[in-house]
């Protein structure tokens, strides 16, 4: 049997229940397809000199995108490629915002003084998340561990940072089956959240899966 959920922000009624009084019917994810639509960056900003603020608009940026903001504000700034570390050179005092400093692997020093070229600490992180965990709640937790703690993750998707916007197929030609509750199952409730728990906020954009149960 396959179920096929169009939106996992809301919990789906299910018109035939499944029949699992037996507690032997297992479910796993078949296929997984998001959107990208999550931000990695969030009110942020750039202040040049004692109060020349810029404000970077929230959404999903590319190194090049903030690049090109930081160039058109007379800031150089541009990445080793092959180990992801920043330089930062400025015509002007300069101060970043805590997220921006963090994602660039800047550290966190409070002010960039004007003709000086600095170099990040760590290398630079666009991605926001690495996996997504997919949650289902009518998973039997007596029967699915994580990290040694009873779980209800169905299942854990890689993330491909690409663009904002852009559709990610995954398919699992071999998912892993865990086992669902006891009882009559009337509703499917499933949730995306990162590697601490918290929900994914994709701004309204579509994430779907296909779940076999057998």
């Amino acid at each position: 049997m396959y179920h096929t959920i169009s939106n996992i922000n809301k919990t789906i009624n299910l018109q035939q229940y499944i029949d699992n009084k037996c507690g032997i019917k297992r479910i796993g994810l078949k296929t997984f397809t998001y959107t990208i639509g999550w931000y990695n960056l969030i009110d942020e900003y750039i202040t040049k000199g004692t109060n020349d603020k810029i404000n970077i608009t929230s959404g999903f940026y590319s190194f090049q995108q903030i690049a090109d903001i930081f160039q058109s504000n007379n800031i150089v700034l541009y990445v080793n490629e092959t180990n992801g570390i920043v330089f930062l050179t400025s015509t002007v005092d300069l101060k970043i915002s805590k997220g921006l400093k963090e994602m660039l692997g800047l550290g966190n020093k409070r002010r960039f003084n004007a003709n000086q070229t600095y170099e990040g600490e760590i290398p630079l992180n666009f991605a926001p998340y690495k996996q997504l965990y997919i949650h289902l709640e009518q998973i039997n937790s007596a029967y699915n561990f994580f990290d040694g703690a009873p779980s209800n993750i169905l299942g854990v998707v890689p993330v491909e940072n690409k663009s904002f916007g852009d559709i990610i197929h995954t398919h699992f030609s071999n998912p892993e089956y865990k086992q669902l509750a006891y009882g009559d199952i009337s509703e499917l409730s499933i949730s995306v959240c990162d590697e601490n728990g918290q929900k994914i906020n994709n701004n309204g954009l579509p994430i779907n899966c296909v779940l076999e149960i057998i």
